[in-house]
């Protein structure tokens, strides 16, 4: 997923679809692994 989204630019509802996800659930899922990397790096 991380992948997709940043390495490959692929957006937000596509990775949504192929996983048969909501883009809004996606939206938190990538929210929350920012805020925990972001606490890696402090």
């Amino acid at each position: 997923m991380i992948q997709r989204r940043y390495q490959r630019a692929e957006s937000v509802q596509d990775i949504a679809a192929s996983l048969n996800r909501t883009a809004g659930s996606l939206a938190v899922t990538f929210h929350r692994l920012r805020e925990v990397l972001a606490r890696c790096i402090e």
